[in-house]
């Protein structure tokens, strides 16, 4: 499915714990499930979900008829500025885990986006991830400041610090929303630069 067919009735934002295991997740999609639909399960703040436990989940929910996503919100001053939508049926290899909280600004990213600004002689919008690879495709959807950047021709590059080496990201199925979010699909992260092509 692409990024719009994804977002559609993904958008509600409550309270939620900084770590997801099973239980918590389990108890989400039974919350959210509703027979022959695909529906959402929103969690805020999260660090980390193990790759075993979105397996278990998925495995669950596919004996139960229905299909639910799960979108991980990132908060700063109490509003939503980023998600990661994770489809639990994509989780191919159930070592490890992922890390979907996102960072929008912090010493990281500042330091990332002066290196990228200088590399590339143009603005550029900074996206912290906590993985590298998810080892599946998510949607990442970032509330950002474009700067004079066209967003009608956005290009991205994932960047992996501890290797200090960047690749281009394609077929990103870019969307910006009225709201100034910047909607896509990957699956490499670690620092996503975002750019005009």
């Amino acid at each position: 499915a692409g990024v719009a067919a994804i977002l559609a009735g993904a958008m509600a934002f409550p309270a939620s714990a900084y770590t997801a295991d099973k239980e918590i997740l389990t108890k989400k999609m039974q919350d959210a499930l509703k027979p022959g639909q695909v529906t959402y399960a929103r969690l805020y703040d999260i660090d980390k979900v193990d790759k075993a436990d979105l397996q278990y989940v998925a495995q669950d929910m596919t004996a139960k008829r229905g299909k639910v996503f799960f979108e991980f919100c990132s908060l700063q001053n109490k509003e939503v500025v980023a998600r990661m939508v994770v489809n639990p049926n994509l989780v191919k290899d159930g070592e490890g885990s992922i890390d979907p909280y996102i960072a929008l600004s912090g010493e990281g990213v500042d330091k990332v986006r002066e290196k990228f600004t200088k590399h590339f002689g143009k603005d550029v919008a900074v996206i912290g991830c906590g993985t590298v690879d998810f080892g599946m495709t998510v949607v990442l959807s970032a509330k950002l400041d474009f700067g004079t950047m066209n967003t009608s021709s956005l290009k991205a590059y994932a960047y992996d610090s501890s290797a200090n080496a960047y690749t281009a990201i394609k077929d990103t199925d870019f969307v910006v929303d009225e709201n100034g979010f910047l909607h896509f699909q990957t699956q490499k992260a670690g620092y996503i630069i975002v750019t005009q092509a």
